[in-house]
């Protein structure tokens, strides 16, 4: 945590000036919370481009379950018109 200089280059008395001596870049935590961070950022962007390529997807569903639903009555009132002659 402290690293020794040289205290006459910068005119103090004390011989220890407290210098952070380790890169915080090359620990290895600090890469794993950097990556992971940087895991969550891009799947929130890609749910967001996904977002309304999904609903779109979902509204052409309802509707097709609609018109099936729809198509399924008509045929059945159909042969139900049709049994009565």
């Amino acid at each position: 945590m402290f690293a020794e200089i040289n205290t006459q280059k910068y005119g103090c008395r004390s011989s220890v000036i407290p210098v952070f001596s380790s890169n915080i870049s090359t620990n290895p935590a600090f890469s794993i919370i950097i990556l992971m961070v940087s895991f969550i950022i891009l799947m929130s962007a890609l749910a967001l481009l996904m977002k309304p390529i999904a609903k779109s997807y979902i509204r052409k569903y309802k509707r097709y379950r609609l018109i099936k639903r729809r198509r399924e009555q008509f045929y059945k009132e159909l042969r139900y018109l049709m049994a009565e002659r």
